[in-house]
């Protein structure tokens, strides 16, 4: 498997815009945290879903949070279920992922 990945050609993602058909503007800023929902995305990177355990852990103790959604990605290397994306954003305000561990 792993000769067959050398052979292949890079692929970048951008982090933006995961959707080139759905481009959009991105969404406004959030003036606080306080009383949102927000989404964590693991992204099935070794050692990310405890930085992002962690990151949840600081946004609680920072912030009067109404809840959070978890969510996990199956591989790193590819962007979420285009699913996955759409039940974030009809239910968080804001969503933290990692793009790196």
């Amino acid at each position: 498997m792993k000769e067959q990945r050398k052979n292949e050609a890079m692929r970048i993602l951008d982090p933006t815009m995961s959707y080139p058909e759905e481009r959009t503007k991105l969404a406004p800023r959030l003036d606080t945290l306080d009383g949102k929902t927000i989404g964590i995305l693991g992204n099935g990177f070794p050692g990310a879903d405890e930085m992002m355990t962690r990151v949840e852990e600081i946004l609680w103790e920072r912030f009067d949070l109404k809840d959070t959604v978890i969510k996990q990605k199956a591989y790193f290397g590819e962007p979420a279920p285009k699913e996955t994306a759409e039940d974030l954003v009809a239910s968080c305000d804001a969503v933290f992922t990692a793009i790196g561990a």
